[in-house]
């Protein structure tokens, strides 16, 4: 079944979050002071690690090519660029 689900992160460079193959990442958004990554996803399908970072305006911005801008939040004064940077770590982190 195709559901929307809610995915809490953590402001932080590169984490790894646990979603079913296939998901389409909708957009991040505080709620309650955490930021969360809302998705659509076939609930019954097997899951993999999709590699998430933020970056904050002013920093180095990752390759536009391969990875895709998710969403930009505001965070008190600051301001953040979530990415998806698909399954592959290796390749965010090179």
């Amino acid at each position: 079944m195709r559901r929307i689900f809610k995915y809490p992160l953590d402001i932080v460079g590169i984490q790894l979050v646990s979603m079913p193959v296939g998901a389409e990442l909708l957009t991040v958004q505080m709620q309650q002071g955490v930021p969360c990554l809302w998705a659509l996803v076939e609930d019954s399908a097997p899951k993999e690690d999709r590699v998430i970072y933020f970056r904050g305006t002013g920093h180095e911005a990752p390759d536009f090519k391969k990875d895709e801008h998710i969403a930009t939040f505001q965070e008190r004064a600051f301001v953040w660029h979530v990415f998806d940077g698909g399954a592959e770590i290796t390749r965010v982190l090179s």
